[in-house]
């Protein structure tokens, strides 16, 4: 309601100014034009102000689907890993086209009451997973002042309040891509990844993997600005990584990001944990409330080794055990 008033307000502003531009240019008085030029300043600074959610630190852009299973994780995650810094802003994306009546009036509820759900102009599938990336992008680049965005699955469990403590000491203007690397990861040549048109190289070129990244506003502004021109991959990751793969950026190899397609275990040290459970994020969310760490006492631990990133060698030779 308050951004509502605020639009009202804007817009018998927008009426007085172009009132007050036309009188001027008529009467040929340089001081009232100059101040209604002022006046034309103050309210494209306040309009701005309206239709831009932030500052933040960190925007979180988080992947859902139109499903009960996926509602009760968007209500957990807001319940656990997305109120751990209010500062933090989030959102859900999921393709709103050909859904049934119900499920549209579920939808639509569940934002008015959460007020976090964006809807977007296409069926929800695999198939139309790097085409979400890149509405949500440009999205969080129109509607957002945001630093840094974090992508992530509605399976994901991620320590916000860390990534920001950490992030807040980063070089705002550093074009920043952090997560999980891979270089050597072979080309789906069948099935739900298959790769039709895929021609680049022998692997999919380096991107971090998919369960939790971060970047920049700067490079998401690259890719919402050329997204009209850029090749989409049936990977969303792979296709980001392709996108960037030519640009000057600080990229970071981090194993706290447990993020590949099943989780590697628990450590007190993880960032972002993807393929959790509803009831690992409240297992989660309750250890780190009452015993400031994220993992069950006695069951740290991985079950299988993550990997340091040598840039400086082949993609195919990059990943080796820590």
């Amino acid at each position: 309601m308050a951004r509502l008033h605020a639009q009202t307000q804007i817009g018998s502003w927008a009426i007085f100014l172009t009132l007050c531009v036309g009188r001027a240019i008529r009467n040929r008085k340089l001081h009232v034009i100059i101040a209604c030029s002022l006046l034309v300043l103050l309210w494209t600074e306040a309009r701005h102000r309206v239709l831009i959610d932030g500052p933040h630190t960190l925007c979180v852009a988080v992947f859902s689907a139109p499903t009960e299973a996926s509602a009760a994780c968007r209500q957990t995650a807001r319940e656990t890993w997305l109120s751990l810094d209010d500062g933090v802003r989030h959102y859900f994306f999921i393709g709103d086209q050909n859904l049934p009546p119900q499920v549209s009036e579920a939808l639509s509820n569940e934002n008015r009451n959460a007020g976090d759900v964006v809807l977007l102009p296409f069926v929800d599938s695999y198939r139309n997973l790097t085409l979400k990336l890149l509405h949500s992008i440009k999205y969080l680049v129109e509607k957002c002042d945001c630093k840094y965005i974090l992508k992530a699955d509605d399976d994901t469990f991620a320590r916000v309040d860390l990534i920001v403590s950490e992030l807040e000491v980063v070089k705002v203007e550093q074009r920043l891509y952090w997560g999980y690397f891979t270089g050597r990861a072979p080309i789906f040549r069948r099935g739900t990844w298959a790769e039709t048109d895929w021609f680049l190289c022998d692997r999919y070129l380096p991107y971090a993997r998919g369960g939790g990244y971060i970047f920049s506003h700067r490079v998401a502004k690259y890719i919402a600005d050329n997204s009209p021109i850029l090749q989409r991959y049936r990977s969303e990751d792979v296709s980001f990584g392709v996108w960037t793969a030519g640009l000057q950026l600080h990229r970071v190899h981090d194993p706290r990001f447990d993020t590949e397609y099943t989780s590697r275990g628990c450590l007190n040290s993880y960032l972002v944990t993807h393929k959790q459970s509803s009831s690992q994020m409240y297992e989660k969310m309750k250890n780190i409330r009452t015993k400031g760490r994220l993992c069950p006492k006695g069951e740290e631990g991985e079950t299988r080794e993550s990997y340091s990133y040598n840039w400086t060698v082949l993609p195919s030779q990059c990943c080796k055990p820590t």
